[in-house]
């Protein structure tokens, strides 16, 4: 939205203003209260008593049995690893990243540098000899 109009030039002026736009929006999943009302963890009453009178069903964490269960039917399931295996994970950034493009410019930039500290000491060394 911002980048059509005229405020894209200068929207991190405006930014304050959508987030707290964002955080006073009532949550349709929290019985319609807003993040900025939910301030703790004892809020989790007033978020479930306001579910209730919407009959929004509340997500609830599986219990132990649940878990140990769920756990069981993985483990059987014909599957090429089990719970507790170590896995690889590959966060190879793509090369048109931004952060990838900071990393590349920063390995350029110590490598220049290197190349010039070796050629003033060989420099020097020749001239002093």
């Amino acid at each position: 939205m911002f980048m059509q109009s005229e405020l894209s030039e200068n929207w991190p002026k405006y930014l304050p203003i959508v987030i707290a736009n964002l955080n006073n929006t009532p949550v349709p999943k929290l019985g319609n209260i807003a993040p900025i009302e939910v301030n703790t963890y004892l809020d989790d009453y007033k978020i479930r008593e306001a579910q209730l009178a919407q009959n929004i069903t509340p997500v609830l964490a599986p219990t132990l049995q649940e878990r140990n269960k769920n756990e069981e039917t993985f483990n059987q399931a014909d599957s090429s690893f089990k719970t507790g295996d170590l896995v690889y994970l590959d966060f190879k950034e793509s090369a048109f990243s931004k952060q990838y493009l900071k990393k590349v410019s920063k390995i350029i930039k110590i490598t220049i540098k290197l190349l010039l500290v070796r050629f003033f000491s060989k420099l020097k060394k020749y001239c002093n000899t």
